[in-house]
């Protein structure tokens, strides 16, 4: 069994691949979103600039976490994703690497969020 972690002892790596520390942001809201370039709901990331340039002045963090685990819908290197965030939506928030959403990292991240996965 996984031992449960304060989320804020997890460092992710970003897009450009510096560490993300989320003890950075301790005492702010973190919103962390599953992101794919290539989905139905890749039109999110306007909605998520959008709240993050409204209240990230407040403290919201927004951090972006693209996962080609879902159906090949983020095949691509963290350059490119980099790329298509920027020209297409203009995304100014924080950004991980390409992440595989059930490596035993997150696991351990999310663990207190979900109670039964087929995936896990």
């Amino acid at each position: 069994m996984l031992k449960a972690m304060n989320v804020h002892e997890f460092v992710f790596t970003s897009l450009d691949g510096t560490a993300m520390p989320l003890r950075n942001y301790q005492g702010q809201p973190v919103l962390i979103v599953n992101t794919a370039s290539k989905c139905e709901f890749t039109p999110q990331y306007r909605a998520l600039e959008r709240i993050w340039s409204d209240y990230r002045q407040s403290g919201l963090i927004i951090i972006g976490m693209p996962c080609n685990d879902f159906g090949n819908q983020e095949p691509g290197t963290e350059e490119e994703i980099a790329e298509f965030c920027t020209t297409q939506y203009n995304i100014k928030f924080p950004m991980t690497k390409n992440t595989m959403s059930w490596e035993s990292r997150l696991t351990r991240c999310f663990a207190p969020f979900v109670k039964n996965s087929a995936t896990t």
